[in-house]
């Protein structure tokens, strides 16, 4: 895993050690699962009315971009919400990528056998 910047950002919030080096193990966590390349994350927690948002934007290597969004009353269950999600969407993404793959291989496996069998 490349992980060149990390942000966790509060909007008009004080964001302590705490919840930045959760969110930094949760998110790192989930791409260690998936073998996922990333590049940065940016993590921005904002407080509405009585509910806290999460926005999470990741950046991969292949110019791929996610980004969701966590609401809960409290901030690090927000913060699990978009987490959820994000790996949601890694966890399909590489499942794709690997059915592509799989899909190649196989392909180029039935050529070479018409191939041999034609000769």
């Amino acid at each position: 895993m490349i992980i060149t910047t990390e942000y966790t950002v509060g909007k008009n919030i004080d964001l302590g050690k705490a919840f930045k080096k959760y969110s930094e193990n949760k998110i790192s966590g989930i791409f260690l699962k998936y073998s996922a390349r990333v590049i940065s994350f940016k993590t921005t927690l904002e407080k509405r009315n009585y509910l806290y948002k999460v926005n999470l934007k990741v950046n991969l290597v292949n110019k791929i971009h996610f980004e969701t969004i966590g609401r809960s009353k409290n901030a690090n269950k927000a913060l699990d919400i978009a987490v959820a999600l994000i790996s949601k969407r890694v966890r399909r993404y590489v499942r794709r990528i690997k059915k592509q793959k799989m899909g190649r291989t196989k392909s180029n496996l039935d050529k070479t056998m018409l191939l041999l069998e034609n000769n």
